[in-house]
């Protein structure tokens, strides 16, 4: 796995790409995802316990890269996106946390507001770090968004996430159906 980025990582034809978008806590940086990001990223959804509630099913190099790419393309098309997260004091790499729009297909059909996602590395977990990452995440949020609302979309059956989303104020709402599987919609009202 690599470790974290160093100057001039964010540079890309002399415009900087994390400008106002890279984060820090007192343990984390979050920085947005870049294609250099692959290795850790493979490593992440390759991970049996990291998909159990997403997907269910590894992924191989190929949909990690799309998966990446689309990731990428949230900040340039919208504004807002996914971070990679790194441990401050080691580099090493935790996780990717961030804020999506999927244009989900689901039954109902439900009209989401940016969707809040999260995965760590099973080494990771267990360290309050989902919680310090989620935490400075709705932050930026509430900045950018102060009158908004975010969704969050988890199997019935996913207490770990449910426990961090109820945590940090987010509501089960109603049941939907996605790619045929039952889901539980959350939404967190920002100005709250």
């Amino acid at each position: 796995m690599k470790r974290l980025r160093t100057e001039g990582a964010g540079m890309e034809h002399g415009v900087d790409l994390e400008a106002g978008r890279a984060l820090e806590t007192p343990r984390l940086k979050l920085l947005p995802a870049k294609a250099g990001d692959f290795a850790d990223s493979l490593a992440l959804w390759s991970e049996p316990q990291v998909v159990r509630h997403i997907g269910g099913q590894p992924l191989d190099g190929e949909a990690v890269w799309r998966r990446l790419l689309l990731r990428i393309g949230h900040w340039q098309a919208l504004g807002y996106g996914y971070w990679a997260i790194f441990e401050r004091d080691s580099g090493a790499f935790v996780g990717e946390l961030g804020f999506a729009d999927y244009h989900r297909h689901m039954e109902p059909p439900v009209a989401l507001a940016p969707e809040a996602g999260w995965a760590l590395m099973p080494a990771m977990q267990g360290r309050g770090y989902a919680l310090e990452a989620l935490q400075a995440a709705l932050g930026w949020a509430r900045q950018r968004w102060p009158q908004g609302r975010l969704s969050a979309i988890m199997e019935p059956d996913h207490a770990l996430s449910a426990r961090l989303a109820t945590r940090v104020g987010f509501q089960c709402g109603e049941r939907a159906s996605y790619a045929g599987k039952p889901v539980d919609i959350w939404w967190l009202a920002l100005a709250g």
